[in-house]
């Protein structure tokens, strides 16, 4: 028999809008300007929108291309899962994606989650 994992909570949040409705921000996904396989640089968040129990992609939040990934030596935070530098957010109905030391705030148009605005909290030696 295959033991089944449970997802832990801080790879996925929910935004819940009415019974039946809201937004899934899970970690994963592709990345538009990678090619290579997911890496703990590389994991973006991926936003869903629940319709009734009918999901619908709305895009993902990446780290910057030009962000710097370099060996801090887990001066700040260090995990060693693949997904574990990406988290989604939801806070007073805002979105974000914790990427890393990056932080992306995006927005939802009806359609797509979109980027707004990005910090890089990255330590200034780690900075390029």
């Amino acid at each position: 028999m295959r033991r089944s994992r449970s997802v832990p909570s801080e790879r996925l949040a929910y935004q819940p809008n009415g019974s039946a409705r809201g937004i899934l921000g899970l970690t994963g996904g592709s990345t538009p300007y990678r090619s290579e396989p997911v890496s703990a640089d590389s994991v973006p968040v991926s936003f869903v929108k629940n319709e009734d129990a009918r999901l619908v992609d709305l895009g993902t939040l990446s780290a910057a291309k030009s962000a710097s990934h370099v060996d801090d030596r887990c001066r700040s935070y260090c995990r060693r899962d693949w997904f574990d530098n990406a988290r989604p957010l939801f806070h007073h109905g805002r979105i974000f994606a914790l990427l890393g030391y990056e932080l992306v705030e995006g927005a939802y148009d009806g359609d797509r989650v979109r980027e707004v605005r990005r910090v890089d909290f990255a330590p200034r030696a780690a900075r390029r």
